[in-house]
């Protein structure tokens, strides 16, 4: 939905420039000197790092579970059966609203050039709920009989990341006419990154023969990184009236950063049928990295990556955290 609507904005605004706008200035009244810049826009992104995730714990959740009892149930048969019900999609990072502000002075009629600063973030939520049905019953006793149902209800389960970036740049006009110029565009400068994963969950386990036990886990972890951005593409002008331009900006942007470190926390509330129940809560501080995890099990073999910063993390692969993707901006130029 947002890209068609940047599209009919772009489709707009380009056939408003065939159309001669009356211009409120006398002729050699505007310098185009200097110019202060507001945009907005979207960005497609995909934070590999990060996303991976939502992937292991969606892949996670399954192994010990639907794996786990699929091969019992193919091994035992009728003896061990059970039922799912699943809702359950972790979402991902894949776009972000780039904000920005920038101030242009122009060293001639077709070479500019500026400072600025843009903004990036995106938060993704999702809730996930699973309920499993399980009965056994030993094949060498038929007095042996077990029934019991496992829920986890997951909410919410986060993934955000924003990026602070200040830029300075050049800028070439290569084409132009009385209401109407391209020109094509390069900014650099530093990232100041920050990312972060939450989840809130209750998982409780209880059987045929009135046991329970129940917990509820908080689980939260931050980070800081820097890195470095460079901004590339073309950009149409269009101006309107004396003064004010609006602009379309399209290109690739290029932002990784690196170094990540940061805050993490769990607290995890146990509750047990005839028990009052106690917790535990533990607080870090560390190393982002991306974790390899092998899982062995009698019903399979898994092996899988996930971002993280306990557990020793720095000892695994370096995290990054990739912002870069295709951008369409547009904004509005004031000419002072």
């Amino acid at each position: 939905m947002k890209r068609m609507v940047l599209f009919l904005s772009l489709l707009f605004l380009f056939g408003c420039s065939f159309f001669p706008v009356p211009h409120l200035y006398a002729s050699g009244g505007r310098t185009d000197k200097l110019q202060i810049e507001l945009y907005g826009g979207y960005s497609m992104l995909n934070p590999w790092d990060l996303n991976q995730r939502a992937d292991y714990d969606l892949i996670y959740e399954e192994f010990y579970t639907l794996w786990k009892y699929r091969y019992y149930h193919s091994l035992l048969g009728d003896n061990f059966t059970y039922s799912s019900q699943i809702e359950a999609e972790y979402k991902k990072i894949k776009n972000a609203i780039p904000l920005g502000l920038r101030i242009r002075y122009a060293m001639t009629p077709s070479f500019s050039v500026s400072i600025g600063f843009k903004y990036l973030s995106k938060r993704e939520e999702s809730r996930a709920s699973y309920q499993y049905d399980v009965r056994s019953l030993n094949p060498d006793d038929v007095f042996y009989y077990n029934e019991f149902s496992i829920t986890k209800e997951i909410s919410p389960y986060s993934l955000f990341v924003k990026a602070y970036i200040p830029m300075i740049g050049i800028h070439y006009k290569i084409k132009s006419n009385r209401f109407l110029n391209f020109e094509a565009y390069f900014t650099f400068g530093p990232v100041f990154a920050e990312c972060g994963f939450a989840q809130q969950y209750r998982y409780r386990d209880s059987n045929s023969y009135g046991y329970w036990y129940e917990q509820n886990v908080s689980y939260d972890i931050k980070g800081k990184g820097i890195g470095a951005a460079v901004d590339t593409g073309i950009r149409m002008n269009i101006n309107v009236v004396k003064n004010i331009d609006l602009f379309i900006e399209c290109g690739y942007a290029f932002q990784k950063a690196i170094n990540f470190s940061g805050p993490g926390s769990r607290e995890t509330v146990f509750n047990e049928v005839n028990s009052s129940g106690y917790s535990e809560s533990t607080n870090w501080e560390d190393t982002w990295a991306v974790i390899g995890y092998e899982f062995i099990r009698p019903w399979g073999y898994l092996y899988y990556n996930y971002p993280s910063n306990e557990y020793g993390a720095e000892d695994y692969m370096k995290f990054e955290l990739d912002l870069s993707g295709f951008q369409i901006r547009m904004g509005i130029s004031f000419i002072l």
